[in-house]
């Protein structure tokens, strides 16, 4: 139920970004940070795997990642599906498949320490494509439903051994220290 409610909080938490979109300005920011996040988490995602050398992990993700963009690209093609905006391919949104890829990715190998700052970012980019008009809300939960699936079929969390342990980095303070032992 923990878990469940850290969700709920962490995409709760980008809910400002409604407030946001107003202008046509406004919207090609939000529009455009949420062009980043499809591509930045996932990354950074697979960025920290290899940094950590974990090639268990490294399969995971590939397998993970690479069933939520297949399920979603084969829906794109065989729902016919219009866009708010008047486009084609609306059902379900490939941006936020893969934002929630890494996102998902992330809480499911490392935890929710790592997965919640995903979550948000992956909350931000799926309202970004709603309050744009690149799709709607159903479309966005679809997407996410597929990352989160996938994750759940690939995805164990991480076995730290005694080479490494992630430590908090101080009283209060925010961050990651990464210990090896010789």
């Amino acid at each position: 139920m923990r878990r469940w409610l850290s969700l709920v909080v962490a995409l709760a938490s980008a809910v400002p970004v409604a407030a946001v979109a107003g202008s046509a300005q406004r919207q090609h920011r939000v529009a455009r940070a949420g062009d980043v996040f499809e591509y930045l988490l996932p990354g950074s995602a697979l960025g920290w795997t290899l940094a950590m050398a974990d090639w268990r992990g490294l399969g995971q993700f590939a397998g993970s990642f690479g069933l939520t963009m297949g399920v979603t690209q084969l829906m794109k093609a065989t729902i016919d599906a219009t866009r708010p905006n008047g486009g084609p391919k609306s059902m379900p949104s490939g941006h936020t498949a893969s934002a929630t890829g890494g996102a998902a990715y992330m809480q499911r190998r490392y935890g929710w320490a790592f997965g919640v700052p995903y979550y948000i970012a992956a909350g931000y980019t799926a309202l970004s494509r709603v309050v744009t008009d690149w799709h709607y809300p159903r479309d966005v939960v679809v997407g996410g439903a597929i990352a989160i699936g996938s994750s759940f079929l690939f995805v164990r969390r991480i076995k730290i051994t005694d080479r490494y342990s992630l430590l908090p980095y101080g009283h209060g303070l925010y961050g990651l220290r990464i210990q090896r032992r010789f």
